[in-house]
């Protein structure tokens, strides 16, 4: 399957934290700017992760930019 036509389904919640995580902030500045626990952070981001089949936060970006989600 062609990955340009995938729909992911991300939430609101989860793209929002996807476009702060790619402005170079951390789980905690994250957190912070959204009122939630750092914790949740970390969930969205291995949601995120899992959902885009990626490893890592770099690999997240990167493949988020290519498909312009973000």
């Amino acid at each position: 399957m062609n990955e340009d036509v995938v729909d992911f389904k991300l939430s609101s919640r989860e793209k929002q934290v996807l476009q702060l995580v790619a402005k170079g902030l951390v789980c905690k500045q994250i957190a912070n700017l959204l009122c939630i626990c750092d914790t949740t952070i970390i969930t969205y981001k291995n949601r995120l992760k899992e959902k885009l089949e990626v490893q890592n936060c770099y690999e997240l970006i990167y493949k988020t930019t290519k498909l312009g989600i973000i």
